[in-house]
């Protein structure tokens, strides 16, 4: 997907309005060896401005969905009184607007990044409901969201992130063969 200048601004306005600096030390890490070196070392092709522009459209469709307003920050500030359990129990915490800030911010070594946060966030939600310690503040009802949630990212990673078009390599490769075949 290609989107213009003026989409492009909406979009970057419309993703969650999150400023978390947190992100591990990576950034600055980035910063000091260049991010397409860092990226470079762990395997990774380097994020292209059009991946961001499709994660942000991904993103802006992703959160129109109501049942999203648990994720959107982080647990904690959205329940403060289960800090100390969900602590114990989660050992990354991650939400929406942790991974739209980065996004906005193109803090991102890799598109499979962005994909493996939205991941962290519904694997934590069944984590922390299906745990036996958080049996009194626990929602069973989160667990079967949470998935449901994540089925609808991932279908819209694939309509989003992966390419449409046959790469030219393959049309070669088939042109060849049919002359070969001819």
């Amino acid at each position: 997907r290609t989107t213009s200048s003026n989409s492009k601004n909406r979009t970057k306005k419309s993703l969650v309005d999150h400023d978390d600096d947190d992100d591990g030390g990576i950034s600055s890490v980035a910063k000091v060896i260049g991010s397409k070196t860092l990226a470079g070392l762990f395997g990774a092709s380097v994020i292209t401005d059009s991946e961001y522009e499709n994660a942000e459209s991904m993103l802006n469709q992703f959160l129109q969905v109501p049942l999203l307003s648990e994720f959107i920050k982080p647990v904690i500030q959205l329940h403060p009184e289960l800090t100390s359990l969900y602590s114990k129990i989660i050992s990354k915490p991650m939400d929406l607007g942790h991974v739209c800030g980065k996004v906005r911010k193109r803090a991102y070594l890799n598109a499979n990044s962005i994909r493996l946060d939205i991941w962290r966030i519904f694997s934590n939600c069944v984590a922390y409901h299906s745990n036996s310690s958080a049996k009194e503040t626990a929602i069973p009802s989160f667990i079967s969201v949470a998935l449901h949630l994540r089925e609808f990212f991932n279908a819209l990673w694939l309509e989003y992130m992966l390419p449409s078009e046959i790469p030219l390599t393959y049309h070669q490769g088939v042109r060849k063969n049919k002359k070969e075949v001819n």
